[in-house]
């Protein structure tokens, strides 16, 4: 254990202020540092297409009660695993088959979108989901990667699980807070919300292939999960959540950017500047703070601009192009989102609840 319980009382004594970085790197956050780093030092070592997908997955998993820190690596790794199974099984059957495509990715991100809003395991919808409609697409546009890209996405996912289960089995007390998920209660407002987002979401999966096509975009990944990820319940909860992602991943990733641009080839003192870079992000992420969410997202940005499928990054052009898809993405989720709020406002949705409700059909 990094901290005793004595020392931690003493620190609450003499609390820094909140700008000042030690305010928030405690034992959590250097233990996820060390997840993110050791992460990806395996990750390289086995030589996976994508690295950074096993760092993103220790850091986003790397929370400060346990109970729920288990929950999230069950849930991320089902997810992930059953999601990239069911893509494989359904991809040969799209080939050449634009529409078909179109109405099975609408399908399978509009039911993970509804499932994640009334189940209790809402990370494990979410992550199943994209992995479904990434190795879908990865089918359709190019059917001999799509075995690679079912099979790489699990096992950086598996090892990025691993690596946390067992750091913070070993460096980290089994401080349990009882926060274990449930099913949320849904009222017949809140499930018409919950189906105007799933359409949104589902109608993006739809029109995002499209646009690829068209405009040759980057990070199509970056762009489907920030889509699913962003959009809420409402536009202001989507607003938020969009702008804190937005804003979170410019600072980590410009931060990224800057270190990257001294193209580091020592490895010493890359892993140096990760480590430093993650335990501030992950110590924001973990804190108390009402927008503790751009902590997370900083450490994307910084993992995406420093972490690439050789090393440490060569060269900025790779994190420049996540953090347009991720931009893109937010972009494009918004303005979705407004036109099928158009189309099927709150006011209507609400007014028809009530009338539910007044006729005893609650």
């Amino acid at each position: 254990m990094f901290v005793s319980s004595s020392s931690t009382s003493s620190r609450a004594q003499h609390t820094p202020p909140p700008w000042f970085p030690s305010a928030y790197v405690d034992e959590r956050a250097l233990t996820a540092a060390f997840s993110v780093w050791a992460a990806v030092t395996v990750a390289l070592v086995l030589q996976f297409e994508d690295p950074w997908w096993a760092a993103v997955t220790a850091l986003r998993v790397s929370v400060r009660d346990y109970d729920a820190e288990i929950s999230l690596l069950r849930n991320r790794l089902f997810g992930t695993v059953a999601g990239a199974i069911l893509g494989l099984a359904i991809a040969p059957l799209i080939f050449d088959n634009h529409a078909l495509a179109m109405t099975v990715s609408f399908a399978a991100i509009a039911f993970g979108t509804y499932m994640r809003f009334t189940s209790a395991h809402a990370y494990a919808w979410i992550l199943g989901s994209v992995t479904c409609l990434l190795v879908l697409n990865g089918g359709f546009f190019e059917p001999d990667q799509v075995v690679d890209i079912a099979f790489y996405r699990s096992v950086e996912v598996l090892t990025g699980v691993l690596v946390v289960y067992v750091v913070d089995r070993c460096l980290l007390p089994r401080e349990a807070l009882g926060a274990q998920p449930k099913a949320p209660v849904i009222d017949d407002v809140k499930r018409a919300q919950i189906v105007k987002s799933a359409l949104t979401t589902g109608t993006m999966a739809v029109i995002l292939p499209t646009i690829w096509l068209m405009f040759e975009l980057p990070s199509p990944f970056q762009v489907i999960l920030t889509v699913v990820v962003v959009l809420n319940l409402n536009l202001a909860a989507t607003t938020t959540r969009g702008t804190q992602r937005l804003l979170g991943v410019l600072i980590g990733g410009i931060a990224g950017l800057i270190v990257a641009a001294f193209s580091i080839t020592s490895f010493v003192v890359w892993s140096i500047v990760l480590f430093a870079g993650i335990a501030l992000a992950s110590g924001y992420h973990n804190s108390d703070r009402s927008n503790s969410y751009i902590g997370l997202q900083a450490g994307f940005g910084f993992v995406m601009a420093l972490v690439t499928g050789s090393g440490p990054a060569d060269s900025i052009l790779p994190a420049i192009d996540r953090i347009v898809g991720i931009g893109f993405g937010m972009t494009i989720a918004l303005v979705v989102y407004l036109c099928i709020d158009a189309l099927l406002p709150d006011r209507i949705v609400q007014r028809k609840g009530a009338d539910d409700k007044q006729s005893g059909r609650h």
